[in-house]
């Protein structure tokens, strides 16, 4: 009888260890799967952004004559550096910087676009001397 009464005791003791060591990390789960969900979120504006801006600057290739005008949603900590016919996007992800280079048909007036605070802008896209000018107004 003792030998049953030990396991019960035991069971009961481990039921009750294991509430709450899962009542002390509940929490800490909470946060680590909100901070996935921003983490993935970013990755997300920055992928958007560098899409609209690359649709903008082909239609703008596309129509030398055309003048692109958008309201645009500038992500936080994004670089942007266009020089000669490349366009180079630096952003962290993960704890690293990465790059996204897209290559046009066309030149760019060399300007580098850094520590813009993350909000709404007009995207100003529009060509004159064989030149891309792309500001952020």
């Amino acid at each position: 009888m003792s030998n049953l009464l030990e396991k019960a005791l035991l069971t009961g003791f481990g039921i009750f260890l294991l509430t709450a060591f899962l009542s002390l990390i509940s929490p800490f789960i909470a946060i680590v799967t909100d901070f996935n969900n921003n983490h993935n979120d970013d990755l997300y504006n920055y992928i958007d952004f560098i899409n609209e801006f690359d649709s903008a600057t082909k239609q703008v290739i596309l129509n030398p004559n055309y003048d692109y005008l958008g309201i645009i949603e500038y992500p936080v900590n994004l670089k942007i550096t266009l020089e000669n016919k490349y366009a180079k996007f630096y952003f962290p992800y993960g704890g690293d910087i990465h790059v996204e280079i897209l290559e046009y048909d066309a030149v760019f007036n060399p300007r580098v676009f850094q520590d813009l605070p993350a909000e709404m802008y007009y995207l100003s896209i529009s060509t004159s001397l064989n030149f891309i000018n792309v500001s952020f107004v």
